[in-house]
């Protein structure tokens, strides 16, 4: 009996023991969040920063969510373009999205108005608006995170798996949608649904503010009018969490259809909901 009550000490005490040592991981804003809650599965605790409707561009970090970084196993995070104050932790190990995908799927931001049309500005880095571009990192992802926990690399990779075959799923759906408004015209306020336009064969014609805060002049934005009516511009895409000012000036100008799109969803969303709901706000406006 005693030999049986020192057995099950040591089995709840190895039990206790590995749920302490579950990996803890914070990622900077929700649409990672999701992706790395379909690789981590149970495995990991997945941790989101940012709150639903903050930009990750501007973001001021808690005091608590400080100390909640400082003992995390790792921080993930977008790109240096878009949420570089995740940079201030040097105490931690930080994983970069953008770095898992592949080069040959990173679009460039391009200026296409002003004095810098035809600069490249950097990469993009809202890859996961393509469920497809989301497919083709994972890979790297289990890589990373088997490298972080080695021995949860069979619970990452059999995760990952079962991911993929969602988001092939998930491509195939949102194709069908889009299909009748295919090659339809738009104009983006800011890079941030170039890969999903890609993919889905929707022509951008330019991007009113390529970079955060260099709204357009008046000079510039009469360009762009101009260019808009040449092409037939049908909607002005603009990104819910930034300023609508330029976008709502043009599309009344040239009478496109303003539509508000939401790169990084709500609280409780899933991934394949987020990227649903702009696939049925962009047709309902296209058509």
């Amino acid at each position: 009996m005693k030999q049986f009550y020192c057995g099950l000490f040591l089995l709840l005490l190895s039990f206790s023991t590995g749920l302490l040592a579950q990996p803890h991981y914070i990622v900077t804003i929700h649409p990672l969040g999701e992706i790395l809650r379909q690789v981590a599965g149970e495995r990991a605790e997945v941790e989101v920063l940012l709150p639903p409707g903050a930009s990750p561009h501007t973001y001021e970090l808690k005091p608590s969510q400080l100390r909640e970084v400082q003992h995390a196993a790792a921080l993930f995070y977008g790109a240096e373009n878009l949420d570089s104050w995740s940079g201030k932790f040097d105490n931690i190990e930080r994983i970069s999205f953008m770095e898992l995908l592949p080069d040959s799927l990173r679009l460039p931001i391009m200026a296409q108005f002003g004095s810098r049309a035809g600069t490249r500005l950097g990469s993009d880095p809202h890859f996961w608006m393509d469920p497809m571009a989301t497919a083709a990192l994972l890979p790297n992802l289990v890589k990373t995170l088997t490298r972080l926990d080695p021995e949860g690399e069979q619970a990452y990779r059999g995760n990952a798996r079962l991911f993929l075959l969602n988001l092939v799923q998930l491509n195939r759906r949102i194709e069908e949608m889009l299909e009748p408004v295919r090659r339809r015209k738009v104009l983006l306020s800011h890079p941030f649904f170039q890969y999903f336009l890609k993919r889905y064969r929707i022509d951008s014609i330019g991007i009113i503010e390529p970079a955060p805060g260099a709204e357009p002049t008046a000079k510039e934005l009469a360009v762009i009018i101009a260019r808009c009516r040449e092409e037939k511009v049908v909607a002005v895409l603009t990104h819910a969490q930034h300023s609508d000012r330029p976008p709502q000036l043009i599309a009344e100008s040239t009478g496109a259809t303003l539509v508000k799109l939401d790169p990084l969803g709500a609280r409780g969303e899933t991934y394949p909901e987020l990227l649903l709901k702009n696939a049925q706000r962009l047709l309902e406006a296209l058509q």
